[in-house]
């Protein structure tokens, strides 16, 4: 089999091309998969002040 010969070298070059166009896309993924973690892990910890204020305020 001849590499050369064919679309071998065709399907090499889309590939090259897709994998450089799709790069940036999954930065923009862990970002995004990043930021939403950050976002529930300040919310939590919203929640937990608030119902810890509330909660010795009862008591008192």
């Amino acid at each position: 089999m001849n590499p050369s010969s064919g679309g071998l070298l065709t399907d090499l070059g889309t590939i090259s091309a897709v994998k450089l166009w799709l790069e940036p896309f999954k930065f923009v993924g862990m970002a995004m998969l990043l930021s939403g973690i950050g976002l529930v892990l300040a919310t939590i910890d919203r929640v937990l002040r608030r119902q810890s204020s509330r909660f010795w305020e009862i008591l008192s």
